[in-house]
């Protein structure tokens, strides 16, 4: 374990040492029991943060002047940061206002470095968000990459929203909507990055012959531009999109029931949004983000096959989980092949958000679809 802590740093925190689990026989911990086992490990983590926020906003200057690929970690960063404020039981004051200001000390330098291109280039129309050099001189807005920006500016307007700061989350909030209307709500085909399923392609199978081919001109390996992109990457931006959902809700912008005033949003060519309809069609696509994700497994039963690792008596229900993988290729299931721990990653992290969302701000963990018997240990 302190190997692979060792190994995969230099995407997070730098190594500040583990502690070993133990109450390992234990079958249930108390919330004081669980607290316990991660004290140190957190007080590190804590106590690491201040040279790793340094790193961060330097990284931010660098991708504000240059557009360089070098923000991904920090966004990773805020995202963590929020999740071990709302997953961590016990937590005290003190701890949870530190995490929020590492919070906001790196969330709100990143939703400044947001930008509007008029034209971008690939799309050849007005964009906003967070764009990206991928090997190439030309700003991009890549689905992946931006679904981690939308993402961490969002949880950090749900943070300030959940402290009463509605000036600050609103401003964050409606930052993140106009990059995820852009890049994906929006129904101009040469904009979008969702097909008519609301799955992540490159490029939307009807968008013009000039969108595609400006693609293509900087991606001359990616023959199957149509087709959905890999699940981790298709899974970042429902991500996005959950945590966008959840801001709207530390607002009160998904029922209406609060703030409605400050919401003030255009799309990229000035027409003004609805916020009751901005909220259907991203309710609607986080909705059919699971409904995607479950063509991405099959089902099996354990049996004698020397074949079948699953344990557990014969005939017993599991899940076989894929990867979709179909860049540079345009036989679609052909380079599939089982899901693996760096990129499974994505899908638990997913699978606890969506049915997070539904229980914190739906009042039904099952809201979206995702139900407690799509949870296997």
């Amino acid at each position: 374990l302190q190997s692979k802590a060792q190994a995969s740093s230099s995407a997070f925190l730098p190594y500040v040492g583990l502690e070993p689990i133990n109450n390992t026989a234990a079958t249930s911990w108390t919330e004081a029991d669980a607290l316990g086992e991660i004290q140190t490990d957190l007080d590190n983590m804590l106590t690491a943060c201040p040279n790793e926020i340094a790193a961060h906003l330097a990284k931010i200057a660098n991708y504000s002047s240059t557009g360089f690929k070098v923000i991904r970690g920090t966004a990773v960063q805020i995202i963590t940061y929020a999740a071990l404020l709302h997953a961590i039981p016990g937590l005290t004051t003190v701890q949870k206002d530190d995490l929020y200001d590492k919070i906001t000390a790196l969330g709100i330098p990143l939703s400044d470095a947001f930008k509007t291109l008029n034209p971008s280039y690939i799309e050849g129309k007005s964009m906003r968000g967070w764009p990206i050099k991928l090997g190439t001189d030309t700003l991009e807005f890549d689905g992946y990459q931006g679904g981690h920006m939308i993402e961490a500016v969002s949880v950090t307007a749900e943070e300030a929203a959940l402290r009463g700061n509605m000036t600050l989350a609103t401003d964050l909030a409606l930052k993140a909507a106009a990059a995820f209307h852009d890049g994906f709500l929006t129904s101009d085909k040469d904009r979008t990055k969702l097909n008519a399923d609301q799955v992540l392609v490159y490029v939307h199978p009807d968008a013009s012959s000039g969108r595609k081919n400006r693609y293509k001109g900087l991606h001359t390996d990616y023959e199957c531009i149509k087709w959905p992109q890999a699940t981790n990457r298709a899974l970042t931006v429902a991500s996005a999109g959950i945590g966008l959902l959840r801001a709207f809700g530390a607002i009160g912008w998904i029922d209406g029931s609060a703030n409605t005033n400050l919401w003030n949003l255009d799309d990229a060519d000035g027409n003004s949004l609805s916020r009751s309809a901005y909220v259907l069609a991203l309710e609607d696509f986080v909705t059919k983000s699971f409904d995607f994700h479950q063509v991405q497994k099959s089902t099996e039963r354990t049996g004698n096959s020397a074949l079948d690792m699953y344990p557990g008596s014969d005939n017993t229900k599991w899940f076989y989980w894929r990867y979709r993988d179909v860049q540079g290729n345009c036989n679609l299931g052909s380079s599939d092949r089982p899901e693996d721990q760096g990129h499974m990653q994505h899908v638990l992290k997913w699978g606890g958000q969506i049915r997070a969302l539904g229980k914190d701000y739906y009042s039904n963990a099952d809201y979206f679809g995702f139900e407690a018997k799509h949870i296997r240990r």
